[in-house]
């Protein structure tokens, strides 16, 4: 309403109003005096006496509905009573648009909650002229005219609607117009076996193995990820997640994150947690002073638990390697490197091997009990120094025979630098993957000879992981190009699938080359000890194949908001780690009840820097 008008005539026009509603909704000679007088009653407010509300009364043949062929659509018909105001008052709740953005984020709320429900119903144009009209006599939905108001006047004609229902709709709609296509959101029970029923269909008539009495349990630890359901959630990093790591015999898990420069760097580049109690602790040991005299904390490049359990290695761009316990405590410093750690390699033997950027490589062992560092070997490859090449990569091999194991280590030269090197769990293989400026390769190394069995040619320019199945078999190459390439290591010269990805959610400029500025698949993982490969892309998307198909495509585990840049399971084969472009980590659990708040971690006073002198 116009505030211009004298308060006499805005009086009027608002009771005038007002009795419109009362005769619209049928209030205005409901009660008489007689019935008022009986309707009053004393009652105790600690009571717990719920006050009838009036109500029109209508007759039941009124609200009858004709029964429709049995051919009807349900969903749509649904939809249509929900649009139209004719569905039961109370399934009429409003969502904002944000909220309906992140619908997603349902997923990972207790199942209790998750019950089969009416989430959202959009306001009908008949609606948005009730809302409207009000506006025009009480002003803004979110006024205190409007809300005073609200339980009066306004309510009995937007039957389901809350005024927080009305709030929201005018931050979404200042102009409190309906959107085009009104319609509503119901929530349905699904369970994902359902996604799986074809799959196992296809196994089942395949006559696989796993139907077999008493291997139940041996496919739900083989292809553990069909079993898996969302779990953890952890936002704090101090930038993007490039490596993690589980400690399965103490319950404890680590991250280690890239870290800004200027004013973007802070502490949460390294953080340890434990699964067991829901608490994560930021250790603060990887930084360097500037000369402002303050920490700039380093990128993490590599970590992993020492083989009994008790120790986290951790290597980074400060030059260190440091050892920590499992409370955080700082415990042993290697800080001989002259240049950034780039990968780290333990031994069965609890040796780690460690690479440099400036084509340095490390022996280290360490006390079992303290973490204090025993004594220290240089890997000395006289061509790497002598032209600067870098050590990229790094990974222990035992031979064929069990005879002493070695370290193979790769270098990123002027015409070609290796990218990915992954060793066979039974050590008789390995494929390390290489760039050049034209195409890359895989070349696939028998251990017992140390020299390339195979190599397989592919039109990937930049490669992120090379892997073989457990079966030994399969040969795969994922790169930036949002594609995976698999060979059948017995017919290299065809390629036997290409998986693919969609739209990369990375923000490029229009002219820029995606397969160069594009993360593309970060992630290629076998299931441990089973026959399912998972990869995940820039697209946001976690996708499991099963490459003994002629389809080899069976779901997509998940879908996240950015960009995936990194994805490990546990070596128990229970849980999965997927780490997306900013800092989230999302974390899943095979079997879990979700009896725990997803991401609902207890924060732990962080350890300050107590480096050992």
């Amino acid at each position: 309403m116009n505030e211009d008008l004298p308060s006499a005539k805005r009086l009027k026009a608002s009771t005038d109003w007002n009795n419109d509603f009362l005769q619209n909704t049928g209030f205005e000679n409901q009660w008489s005096d007689e019935d008022l007088e009986d309707g009053f009653a004393l009652y105790d407010p600690f009571d717990q006496v719920q006050i009838p509300r009036g109500r029109v009364s209508q007759p039941i043949k009124a609200n009858l509905r004709k029964k429709e062929t049995k051919d009807i659509n349900e969903d749509e018909e649904l939809m249509l009573r929900l649009s139209s105001g004719v569905y039961y008052p109370k399934s009429r709740p409003y969502l904002s648009k944000k909220a309906r953005e992140h619908l997603d984020l349902l997923y990972n709320t207790p199942k209790d909650v998750l019950k089969p429900s009416i989430l959202h119903v959009d306001f009908t144009p008949q609606e948005c002229q009730i809302l409207k009209e009000a506006k025009g006599v009480y002003g803004p939905v979110n006024s205190v005219r409007f809300h005073d108001a609200f339980p009066f006047y306004i309510s009995s004609r937007l039957l389901g609607r809350t005024y927080e229902d009305c709030q929201k709709f005018e931050v979404d709609c200042p102009n409190l117009t309906p959107v085009a296509d009104y319609g509503a959101l119901q929530l349905k029970k699904q369970e994902r076996t359902h996604y799986l029923s074809k799959y196992f269909e296809k196994l089942y008539n395949a006559k696989a193995s796993y139907f077999h009495r008493g291997n139940c349990i041996n496919l739900m630890l083989s292809e553990s990820i069909l079993f898996m359901t969302p779990w953890k959630y952890f936002n704090e990093t101090s930038g993007d997640t490039v490596c993690v790591d589980f400690n399965p015999l103490f319950g404890k898990f680590a991250f280690g994150s890239t870290a800004q420069d200027g004013a973007y760097n802070r502490l949460g580049n390294l953080w340890l947690g434990d699964f067991q109690l829901d608490t994560v602790q930021a250790l603060e040991g990887h930084y360097k002073v500037n000369i402002y005299g303050e920490n700039e904390f380093s990128t993490i490049s590599d970590l992993c638990f020492s083989q009994n359990g008790h120790f986290l290695y951790t290597g980074a761009f400060d030059n260190t390697v440091k050892v920590w316990d499992m409370e955080g405590t700082l415990c042993g410093i290697f800080d001989e490197p002259n240049d950034r750690i780039h990968k780290l390699s333990l031994s069965k033997n609890n040796v780690l091997a460690v690479a440099c950027k400036d084509g340095l490589g490390y022996m280290l062992t360490t006390d079992k009990t303290s973490g204090s560092i025993l004594s220290t070997q240089k890997l000395i490859y006289p061509k790497a120094l002598k032209k600067n090449y870098s050590a990229s990569l790094i990974e222990f091999s035992s031979s064929f025979d069990n005879s002493s194991p070695r370290v193979v280590i790769g270098f990123n030269t002027s015409d070609e630098a290796f990218t990915s090197l992954y060793m066979h769990p039974s050590h008789i293989g390995f494929v390390a993957s290489s760039n050049s400026s034209q195409r890359g390769k895989v070349y696939y190394i028998d251990t017992r000879i140390y020299q390339p069995a195979i190599v397989f040619n592919t039109s990937q320019r930049d490669i992120n992981h090379a892997t073989i199945s457990n079966s030994g078999f399969l040969v795969s190459s994922s790169g930036t190009d949002n594609q995976t390439f698999v060979w059948d290591s017995r017919k290299p010269n065809k390629v036997l699938n290409v998986l693919k990805h969609g739209r990369t959610k990375m923000i490029h400029f229009d002219d820029a080359n995606q397969e160069e500025v594009d993360a593309g698949v970060t992630m290629a993982q076998w299931v441990p000890s089973g026959n399912l490969f998972v990869t995940g892309g820039s697209d946001g998307l976690v996708k499991v194949w099963d490459l003994r198909l002629n389809e080899p495509f069976v779901q997509n585990f998940a879908e996240l908001d950015f960009a995936i840049t990194h994805g490990v399971f546990s070596s128990d084969k229970t849980k999965l780690s997927v780490c997306c472009n900013g800092g989230d980590v999302y974390m899943y659990n095979i079997g879990n009840d979700n009896q725990n708040e997803f991401g609902g971690f207890t924060f732990k006073e962080h350890k300050p820097n107590n480096d050992i002198q």
